[in-house]
């Protein structure tokens, strides 16, 4: 599930995200803004007009300083991008062979929550190079057209990402789940108690009964 949409192509244009979708690139109907960002076609340009912006950092970059950031950065980029891809093609032999040969290599859950945060991270720092670097050009001695700019590039940013703003429900991944809660106290209340009558080294065994999907889930909207 959780890497079924993680192909190459979704992490490059900064996507791929598990709760996106409901099977093999398909929206999930459940997803407040999925349907739009993988079917408005004015989105779908601009997921990868972004990753492209951000790689002519390396065009762009000249000073000796900046492109030992720059380089580092692209390469950052370019392998958590092959990895958080995992076994899918034409690079999922290199995923599959770190999987079985580099001792630990097989610890954390998915090959999507090892890579893709690097890969997020690496492309902020180039589209921002970047765009720092065509203002400055398009504005040399016109400060007041390097200020339009910026506010060009603040607005589009602003743009691409309204559904964040427009809506009430952008905190649902899924109908009766939520990423924005209110923890009961009784959560705190029965920590304070765990920590008094608990041992420096003891342990705690919680088992709350699981879901139909056997997973983990409260009343209150957690899982």
């Amino acid at each position: 599930y959780i890497s079924q949409n993680t192909s190459l192509l979704n992490i490059f244009r900064l996507q791929g995200i598990p709760s996106w979708y409901s099977d093999f690139n398909v929206a999930s109907p459940e997803h407040p803004y999925a349907i739009e960002y993988l079917g408005n076609p004015t989105l779908i340009f601009i997921s990868f007009l972004l990753p492209i912006l951000a790689f002519l950092s390396l065009i762009f970059v000249k000073d000796s300083s900046s492109k030992k950031i720059i380089y580092f950065f692209s390469l950052l980029t370019l392998v958590s991008m092959v990895f958080a891809a995992g076994s899918h093609g034409p690079l999922g032999f290199l995923y599959r062979l770190a999987f079985s040969k580099v001792p630990g290599f097989f610890i954390f859950r998915t090959p999507y929550y090892k890579f893709a945060s690097a890969y997020f991270l690496g492309i902020s720092v180039l589209l921002s190079y970047t765009v720092s670097r065509i203002i400055i050009y398009l504005s040399r001695g016109l400060r007041f057209v390097g200020f339009l700019l910026v506010l060009v590039f603040i607005s589009s940013l602003f743009l691409y990402g309204k559904v964040f703003f427009e809506r009430e429900n952008n905190f649902i991944w899924k109908t009766g789940f939520s990423t924005k809660l209110k923890i009961p106290d009784y959560v705190y209340a029965a920590n304070n108690f765990i920590e008094e009558i608990s041992p420096q080294n003891g342990r705690v065994l919680l088992a709350p009964p699981l879901l139909d999907d056997l997973s983990d889930g409260y009343s209150w909207g957690y899982w």
